[in-house]
């Protein structure tokens, strides 16, 4: 089973010609990252009890 870096990684020698073959691996890393970061972001504590014991 390939992993999506080996993907976008076949696909660099095409880029030139054929570049969707790298997008849609390489969308889906980038989607994958952003929900992560949005997640973690939502799950940082705020307000005026931060540092609070």
């Amino acid at each position: 089973m390939s992993g999506l870096g080996n993907l976008v990684g076949y696909g660099r020698d095409y880029l030139m010609t054929a570049w969707w073959i790298a997008l849609a691996p390489g969308l889906v890393i980038a989607t994958t990252a952003m929900a992560l970061m949005t997640i973690s972001e939502s799950q940082r504590p705020t307000g005026p009890m931060l540092g609070v014991i």
